[in-house]
């Protein structure tokens, strides 16, 4: 009797113990759940705001638009879920759309970072160089040591034709980072000016050709920077380096039409225009950048091909914005040597 009262007195001793634990579990469970409330209105969680975060992650743009749209009916003036719907617009490419949700979000936060640069990079897919200036200033000027975005402005100058500008940016991330092989090509591009080359000094383009030699020392196989100082030889006639280099870059990129068509210039300066035609059809192939139509033009006359030259100059008459004045050149050298063919034949 006396072993039973014991047995009872310790399982009543025990149910008190496990309600003490449950208690004590109840309480941790509600002080965790409590600090977890006030964490998530701290950080201003909100389901349907990480659920759109999510369907951005995987990509999921579309949806993630209607899942914003649903959010912003309630928060319009949220600024982070202004960016992520003008983030979904831009990877869906509808600039628009995005431009109008990005410049409402600057509204509110002008220096947002992440706005200020997805506005610069659309102006720039959108080729509106000058757009885009002052959106990469802002984001800059927010994080100055970002040497992608130093790059990126650089190169907007170098498109904008604000060569020394470019310059400037340019030598600014390799003071950042001096084995910036990309930079290096780029300082080299915008030192020569490689959009009207032919006009550039002897000075410029030997310093060109110690930058290009620069970004390949410090990757080899960068086909930019081949392309790039086969481009500067060709223009120091140092034709059989040129060449190697150009070939070398069709070699890793058969796209390149500027490399085909500076090999076809490479055989023209020497007298081979066989060669030189077939890599001027090449880089036609790819583009049919006037610039090619004209110089396989007067190649196909050093040819006595006069037929099929007018072909290619009327052709680039279509694109006449691009140098009425060469076209021109062209046709008087077409009609000067059909004069001599006439001059020099004996009538009966």
């Amino acid at each position: 009797m006396q072993y039973l009262h014991k047995n009872i007195f310790r399982k009543k001793n025990f149910q008190r113990e496990r309600m003490k634990v449950a208690f004590l579990g109840m309480l941790l469970f509600f002080l965790w759940s409590t600090n977890f409330a006030v964490a998530a209105n701290q950080n201003k969680i909100d389901p349907i705001l990480e659920f759109a975060k999510q369907q951005v992650a995987q990509k999921f743009y579309q949806p993630a638009i209607s899942t914003l749209n649903t959010y912003l009916s309630t928060h319009k003036d949220d600024t982070t879920a202004l960016y992520w719907k003008g983030h979904c617009f831009y990877k869906l490419k509808n600039y628009q759309a995005a431009a109008e949700n990005y410049l409402l979000l600057l509204k509110f936060s002008p220096r947002n970072f992440a706005a200020n640069v997805d506005m610069a990079n659309m102006m720039v897919l959108q080729k509106k160089y000058n757009e885009a200036l002052p959106y990469f200033n802002k984001a800059i000027s927010v994080n100055d040591t970002d040497i992608n975005l130093v790059n990126s402005r650089g190169m907007c100058y170098y498109f904008a034709e604000k060569f020394e500008l470019a310059i400037r940016d340019f030598k600014r991330v390799l003071k950042l980072d001096p084995n910036n092989f990309l930079a290096y090509n780029n300082l080299g591009s915008a030192t020569y000016n490689n959009q009207n080359i032919a006009d550039a000094s002897i000075i410029d383009l030997k310093s060109a050709e110690v930058l290009f030699d620069k970004a390949l020392d410090i990757k080899p196989d960068f086909e930019l920077a081949l392309r790039n100082r086969g481009i500067v030889r060709y223009y120091l006639d140092k034709l059989n380096l040129a060449y190697d280099d150009l070939l070398r870059a069709i070699q890793l990129e058969p796209k390149d039409e500027n490399a085909y068509y500076y090999i076809g210039k490479v055989f023209y300066k020497q007298k081979n225009y066989p060669l030189s035609l077939q890599f001027f059809d090449n880089a036609i192939t790819i583009s049919n950048n006037p610039k090619f139509l004209l110089d396989r033009g007067i190649c196909k006359l050093d040819m006595d091909n006069t037929k099929s030259a007018r072909s290619d100059f009327y052709k680039e008459l279509r694109h006449i914005s691009w140098h009425v004045l060469m076209v021109q050149k062209a046709i008087n050298k077409m009609h000067s040597l059909t004069y001599a063919m006439l001059k020099n034949t004996d009538y009966l």
